[in-house]
């Protein structure tokens, strides 16, 4: 049995008190007298929500009510073995008598709390337009269409995935004191484990209206916002996803580079471009092959 109070130790021993688990493991956790708001559904479902909800391994909530297994009155054909004596007795003194019975019981209900599949860990020529919009405005809150998507895998020294999403205008704050506050509209997970939405490592300023999802694999799920500073699989990752924003971008001059469309977006975005020539040395030149000058 293994126990540890949140701290710097835990202690490893012998249960004695407990009925002795078949298989698999019982996590019991004590809250404290301020905490006692996670016993409560609403706040349960919103923690799973929030990190768990993309994650395998289905999650079940009970408040403990029950229902019938059989509605009353229902029968069902049941067989009944009992001893008798005499004609019709088998060589063991038993008989079986079949015929309909009514019987009645209780169950637990049980309510599975994450069932949404990740989109970004299935194959990209499987998810259609319609999906790829609703997961967009489900992460975003936009109640427009997303103008361009762009979703990866990176496999080598490390493995992650990436959705990322340009959308159709800026928002109107983009340059507000308030959004640099939050240099990044990434969310970082990993293995389908959200961690956080304010992971400025993982884009530079110039990107910060880029929205979508990175899933890493190598990352330790326990690492801190200072961990993230200093690491060496961040930094990788940074790296891939700028190339890979850029290619995007590349990709919406080059098709819609005589319509209105790119004109729109290049007035929404345009300024992005400007600081990242700026700021991004290794990104200059293919940045400065995205400028316009109407």
């Amino acid at each position: 049995m293994w126990e540890s109070s949140a701290g710097r130790s835990f202690t490893v021993t012998k249960d004695l008190e407990n009925e002795r688990l078949g298989r698999g493991t019982e996590v019991r956790l004590f809250l404290k007298e301020d905490q006692l708001e996670y016993l409560e559904g609403t706040r349960f479902r919103e923690v799973v929500k929030k990190h768990s909800e993309f994650i395998s391994y289905p999650i079940q909530l009970t408040d403990g009510q029950e229902t019938s297994a059989i509605h009353p009155g229902e029968s069902v054909m049941v067989e009944v073995k009992m001893n008798v004596e005499g004609e019709g007795a088998d060589n063991d003194g038993e008989t079986t008598l079949t015929g309909p019975t009514t019987i009645t019981g209780k169950q637990v209900v049980y309510e599975v709390l994450n069932k949404t599949k990740p989109p970004w860990t299935r194959n990209a020529d499987e998810i259609t337009f319609e999906e790829y919009a609703s997961f967009y405005k489900a992460l975003t809150g936009d109640w427009d269409n997303y103008l361009a998507v762009r979703h990866f895998l990176i496999e080598g020294q490390l493995e992650f995935r990436a959705l990322l999403y340009v959308p159709s205008r800026a928002p109107f704050d983009l340059f507000s004191s308030a959004c640099k506050t939050k240099r990044t509209n990434i969310k970082l997970y990993i293995r389908c484990v959200f961690i956080t939405d304010d992971c400025e490592e993982l884009l530079p300023e110039w990107l910060r209206f880029v929205r979508g999802v990175v899933d890493s694999e190598d990352l330790p799920l326990n690492i801190s916002r200072e961990m993230l500073k200093q690491n060496r699989i961040l930094k990788v990752i940074r790296k891939n996803l700028v190339k890979k924003c850029i290619e995007m971008f590349s990709e919406i001059a080059a098709t819609n580079a005589e319509h209105e469309q790119y004109k729109t977006f290049y007035a929404a975005f345009s300024k992005n471009f400007e600081l990242g020539i700026y700021q991004d040395e290794g990104s200059r030149q293919k940045l400065a092959e995205l400028l316009r000058f109407y």
